[in-house]
Parts: structure tokens; C-alpha cells; sequence
């Protein structure tokens, strides 16, 4: 049987918009993006194997649970890629995976376009059904709002997620996550050796142009 999730529940602005935030476990950052049948927390629930390995952020994302619902917002998957993005630099990370979920998958997809040199994986999971959330779109109208605009750019073909890697459990997810982060610190530690070594050689190059410049002045 799983332990109980320890989450940290709070709010954070991105950008004019206030945003409720659930946050769990520690390590490399992932995102995790919620459908139509659910919300940040309880998504966040239902993989919490993840917290067990990583430090996971659910927002709800705007129009939707606990977070603002403004009326001009761009509700579809563009949108949410480009908030999930704009969440990620507020919370200054510098390298993140993003998880979507059901409708949530799009999103994923976007934000991953949107930052590829931050984004070291985007993956899809089955999304869990939450009652809770499915009679709070029913019974606030902004909320139906948000769902209804989403539902119908999906459906237009505004979707770009089905090339994600899916996962059925989360324990095969976790892994594929951790491979993905481990080839992003050696890349990253490859261009740090190569920034290096250009460093030296610029400065090798630049001692023996000022050597150069010695012998013409002497002779």
C-alpha cells in the first residue's frame, strides 16, 4: 500500500493570473498537466508514485478548480502550453519534464515545442476520473466556460499530442523520467566541458598573439 502523499498546497502568479498550485516529493521538477476530468490535486493523487522520485507541480490550470478564470483567455491546448511554460520560468526551473493527462496531453505537447531547450520530456498518462471536478464544471459557469472553449478547439483538430510517449502505470513513467533527466545532466555536462575547452583555446590563441605582438615590437 502507497504512504500518503505529503502536499503542499499554495497559489502563485503567472503573469496577472492566480494560479492554485498543489506541490509534492523532491528532485527534478515535473509538470503535470490536468484534462477535462480533473484538477491539479487530483492528478497530483494519482501519481504519486512520481512524488516519490521527483518534486511534482500540478496546477489547476486557468478556468479551471482553484485557479483565476478569466473570460478572454485563450483556452486550448496553444494556451495552456504557453502558461505551462510561463509557470515553469516563474518557478525558476531551469529543466523540467511535463506530464499531461487526458486532454492535458496537447498542452504537453505545446509547452514542450514552446521550450525545447528547458523541456527534457513530454509524456501522456491515462487521466483520472474525478466526480468532484466533473460537478464543478457542471455548476460554475466559468468554469463550463473554460471546458466548453477547450472541448471545442479540440475538436476542431487544435490537438498535436498523440505523438507523446503514453504510459499505463506510473512506475514505467518514473523510469522513463529519470532517463530522460540523467541524458540531460550529461548534455549538460558535455557543454560545460566544451565551453571549457573553447575557453582555453581562446586563451591560448590570445597569449600567443600577444607573444606575436612582442617579437614585431623587438625587432
Amino acid at each position: 500500500m502507497l504512504a500518503r502523499l505529503a502536499v503542499a498546497a499554495g497559489r502563485i502568479k503567472v503573469d496577472s493570473i492566480e494560479v492554485a498550485l498543489a506541490e509534492g516529493g523532491t528532485g527534478e521538477p515535473v509538470v503535470l498537466v490536468h484534462g477535462l476530468l480533473s484538477d491539479g490535486r487530483a492528478l497530483l493523487d494519482a501519481t504519486r508514485t512520481l512524488a516519490g522520485r521527483f518534486r511534482v507541480l500540478a496546477p489547476d490550470l486557468p478556468g479551471f478548480g482553484g485557479s483565476d478564470k478569466p473570460r478572454s483567455y485563450l483556452y486550448s491546448p496553444e494556451g495552456f502550453g504557453a502558461f505551462v511554460v510561463r509557470l515553469a520560468r516563474a518557478l525558476g526551473l531551469a529543466r523540467y519534464a511535463v506530464v499531461g493527462a487526458g486532454s492535458g496531453r496537447a498542452a504537453a505537447a505545446a509547452a514542450a515545442r514552446r521550450d525545447p531547450d528547458r523541456v527534457v520530456m513530454a509524456a501522456a498518462l491515462r487521466e483520472p476520473l474525478c466526480a468532484v471536478v466533473l460537478a464543478r464544471t457542471l455548476l460554475s459557469r466559468r468554469q463550463s466556460y473554460a471546458a466548453r472553449k477547450l472541448a471545442e478547439t479540440l475538436l476542431r483538430g487544435g490537438a498535436r499530442g498523440a505523438g507523446l510517449p503514453a504510459f499505463e502505470r506510473t512506475g514505467e513513467l518514473a523510469a522513463a523520467l529519470a532517463e530522460a533527466f540523467a541524458r540531460a545532466r550529461q548534455s549538460a555536462a558535455d557543454e560545460r566541458v566544451d565551453e571549457a575547452a573553447e575557453r582555453e583555446r581562446a586563451e591560448e590563441l590570445d597569449q600567443k598573439d600577444k607573444a606575436r605582438r612582442r617579437l614585431r615590437v623587438l625587432n
